[in-house]
């Protein structure tokens, strides 16, 4: 609510895409350390699961750790994509967000420089909601 405010008063520009900067970053930290850590990486079977990932043996045949800015699984126009640097341990929630603050800047320098087409694309993936062929119950409960 603070960014909010400030961003929506803030009339230099520059000053308002720094807070806009700010609270993207305090979004991901709280998406990435409250709601993804104890949901998912926290998990010992997951973590389990995921350290394997890096192991030698299974390493040469995982595929790139990556995001990308489009609507799309992948691109090949590099700005338009954040690669993990190797060392990254997903599981650990300070490794991690290493990567996701450096792809957060990377989304909100798009975001400043190429913004008609950050927003087609984020219209476009906002629009997947509505594109579900299966009731929302059924996708999380299944009977045994």
């Amino acid at each position: 609510m603070i960014f909010r405010k400030k961003i929506e008063t803030e009339k230099r520009l520059n000053i308002k895409a720094s807070f806009q900067l700010q609270h993207l970053l305090a979004i991901a930290d709280h998406e990435q350390g409250f709601i993804l850590q104890p949901l998912i990486y926290d998990d010992p079977s997951f973590s389990a699961w995921v350290e394997r990932l890096r192991a030698w043996y299974a390493n040469w045949a995982s595929p790139e750790l990556h995001l990308v800015f489009n609507h799309s699984c992948d691109t090949d126009a590099a700005q338009l994509k954040s690669v993990a640097p190797k060392k990254t341990v997903l599981e650990n929630f300070a490794s991690r967000m290493n990567w996701i603050r450096a792809a957060a800047e990377n989304f909100h320098d798009l975001m400043q420089n190429r913004i008609n087409y950050m927003e087609t694309e984020l219209t476009i993936i906002s629009s997947w909601v509505q594109k579900t062929s299966v009731p929302v119950s059924q996708n999380y409960y299944v009977p045994m």
